[in-house]
């Protein structure tokens, strides 16, 4: 394949867009390519070895390993990666960016990026957190623990209103000293830490509910009738 000509390259290069093993990027690259040779232009070498490896990621063997690929993540990673997904989502750094909007599209993720993702010590830590029998169970009474913070180093995770807004002052300080019951297990996982493991709570004395981290409650006595 190194010894195509320029009008081979451009030839092969029009058959694989639309392909679902051309990248966005490998389609854009291309297309510009064609153009570069619409206009009379000769590839550089190190335009053509681009190309090349483009059309080799993009030959007969390449759509044959996707749909096994594809079979294999519908069937045995894609839940998984939706929940992986969420959780980068979430975070401010921006990490696998452009997978996750892959992902959360829909669509079926390259195999070396995805294991990549999926290998990563912080994914590691989601899936084991998403794996473990949750501490406590729909009706428990619970208060936050000494790790519930209501001041300047509050955060999210400690505790998140439903639609990811901020929860006001008072509402944190009603939970913290009254406590509240657990209606329900969360199936996704923000944050890559041990404990992480979201609840939605229902706070005494409050008409709101919200997503509370394991790390940050403790079993609170039930009052007897």
């Amino acid at each position: 394949m190194s010894d195509l000509t320029d009008q081979q390259i451009y030839d092969r290069l029009g058959k694989i867009k639309g392909l679902p093993t051309c990248s966005q990027w490998a389609a854009g690259f291309s297309e510009s390519i064609r153009e570069q040779i619409d206009k009379g232009s000769t590839l550089s070498d190190r335009q053509k070895v681009i190309c090349i490896k483009i059309l080799k990621e993009n030959n007969e063997e390449a759509q044959k390993s996707f749909a096994n690929w594809e079979s294999e993540y519908n069937t045995s990673h894609k839940k998984k990666a939706i929940q992986l997904a969420q959780y980068y989502n979430a975070q401010a750094g921006g990490y696998f960016g452009d997978l996750v909007k892959v992902i959360q599209a829909g669509e079926v993720p390259p195999r070396g990026k995805y294991l990549k993702m999926r290998n990563n010590k912080y994914a590691k830590k989601v899936l084991a957190e998403l794996e473990r029998s949750p501490r406590f169970g729909s009706d428990d009474h619970i208060i936050p623990n000494s790790k519930f913070i209501n001041g300047y180093s509050f955060n999210h995770s400690m505790m998140m209103a439903r639609d990811g807004s901020y929860v006001a002052p008072d509402e944190r300080t009603n939970f913290k000293r009254r406590g509240g019951v657990i209606l329900g297990v969360d199936d996704k996982i923000l944050s890559a830490a041990k404990g992480s493991k979201r609840y939605l709570v229902l706070p005494f004395g409050s008409a709101n509910t919200y997503w509370v981290e394991e790390r940050f409650l403790k079993k609170k006595s039930k009052v007897k009738e």
